[in-house]
C-alpha cells in the first residue's frame, strides 16, 4: 500500500506553571466504554506519552474498560474511587455520563467527541468550565456539516445518507447530523451499528448510486472495521469517517482532529491537575489541526474519480 501525505507533528504542550497548590497523589484512572487492547486508536496515542511520564500500570496508572456494557461503568467508577486515583481521564460520552453521575467524584478530563459540555450541563463555558469536568471535545455542526459536504464532492450523485450511529453516545450528534443533512437536502436513514452483525445484508436495500455512509462518532470502532469495509465495497457505498487511520479497508474519505496532537493535550490538562490546578478553571480544547485522508483504490472499486480540488485538500492520499 502506497500513502502519499504531508506530515503533520504533534505538537507537545509544556503545563503552565501554577501558583503553590497543594499537589495530589500521582494516580491516575483511565476509564474507557469498550477497549483498553493497546491496538486501540486512542490508546496508541497515550501509551507512549504515559510511559515517558514514569506511570507505571496499577501502581501510578490503572486502566479499565467496561468492554462494551454500560452496566458496568457505575461500578468501574466506584472501583477508581477506591483506588483513590486523583484524576480520571474518561473517553467516550458514556463514560463521561457514568463519571458525571457518581456521587463524588475526583477531577475528570474527558476525551468525548460526541457531546456539547455546556448544553449537557458539564460545563457553564468552555472558557470556564466551572466545574470537576475539562478535557477535549468536539464541535459537532461543524465536523458534522465538512463531513457531508466532503462525501457529497467525492460522490455529487449522493442524495441519501446513512448515519450509522452508536445510541449509547446520546442524542445530540445525530440530531446535528440530521438537522445538517436536511439543509443539504438530504434524506437520512440511522443504522445502530452495535446491533449490526452482517452489514452486507444490512446495506442490501439501498440505492448505492444514491447513498452515502457516514460513520459517527463513538469509542470502540476499530472493532467493527474488518467488517464494514468489505460490506461497502461489496456494495458498491462511499463513507467518510471521523478518523483518517480508520482508511485502507473500504472507507473513502477521513477527516478529523489530527489525532495525535489532539489527543495528546489531555496529558497537560492531567499534569496540571496532579499540580494542583482545578478544572474549573481549566479551558476545554477543542481540535486545533485537522487531517483528511482519501483511499484512491477504494474510490476505484467504487466508480469514483475524485476531484481534484477534493484531493488538494487531502493531507493524505493511499493510492
Amino acid at each position: 500500500m502506497k500513502r502519499r501525505h504531508t506530515l503533520l507533528l504533534p505538537a507537545v504542550l509544556a503545563a503552565p506553571a501554577v501558583q503553590a497548590q497543594t499537589r495530589r497523589p500521582r494516580r491516575i484512572g483511565y476509564l474507557h466504554a469498550v477497549t483498553i487492547a493497546p491496538s486501540n486508536s486512542t490508546l496508541q496515542v497515550f501509551l507512549p506519552l504515559w510511559r515517558r511520564a514514569g506511570l507505571v500500570e496499577e501502581q501510578s496508572l490503572f486502566l479499565r474498560s467496561a468492554g462494551g456494557d454500560a452496566s458496568r461503568l457505575p461500578g468501574l467508577v466506584e472501583e477508581m474511587l477506591r483506588l483513590d486515583v486523583s484524576v480520571i481521564m474518561a473517553i467516550g460520552a458514556e463514560v463521561l455520563a457514568a463519571c458525571a453521575r457518581a456521587a463524588r467524584s475526583p477531577p475528570i478530563v474527558a476525551v468525548d467527541l460526541e457531546t456539547d459540555p455546556v448544553a449537557a450541563g458539564y460545563a457553564e463555558s468552555l472558557a470556564r468550565p466551572g466545574g470537576n469536568i475539562t478535557g477535549l471535545f468536539m464541535d459537532q455542526p461543524s465536523m458534522v456539516g465538512k463531513w457531508l459536504d466532503l462525501l457529497v464532492e467525492a460522490a455529487p450523485r449522493t442524495r441519501q445518507i446513512v448515519f450509522l450511529w452508536d445510541p449509547s453516545t446520546g442524542p445530540l450528534q445525530l440530531a446535528v447530523a440530521e438537522r445538517q443533512a436536511a439543509q443539504r437536502g438530504l434524506t437520512t436513514q440511522v443504522m445502530n451499528w452495535r446491533q449490526i452483525q452482517d452489514f452486507d445484508q444490512a446495506f442490501a436495500s439501498l440505492d448505492a448510486a444514491r447513498t452515502g455512509v457516514m460513520c459517527l462518532t463513538a469509542p470502540g470502532w476499530s472493532s467493527v472495521l474488518p467488517r464494514l469495509g468489505p460490506a461497502l465495497l461489496a456494495r458498491r457505498l462511499p463513507c467518510v469517517t471521523f478518523l483518517s487511520s480508520y482508511l485502507g479497508g473500504g472507507i473513502l474519505l477521513g477527516y478529523g482532529p489530527d489525532q495525535a496532537q489532539f489527543w495528546g493535550l489531555a496529558m497537560p490538562m492531567v499534569e496540571r491537575i496532579l499540580a494542583g490546578e482545578s478544572p474549573a478553571t481549566m479551558p476545554i480544547e477543542r481540535p486545533r489541526r485537522f487531517h483528511f485522508a482519501v483511499d484512491l483504490r477504494a474510490a476505484a472499486t467504487l466508480g469514483l474519480a475524485m476531484p481534484h480540488t477534493l484531493l488538494a485538500q487531502a493531507d493524505e492520499v493511499i493510492e
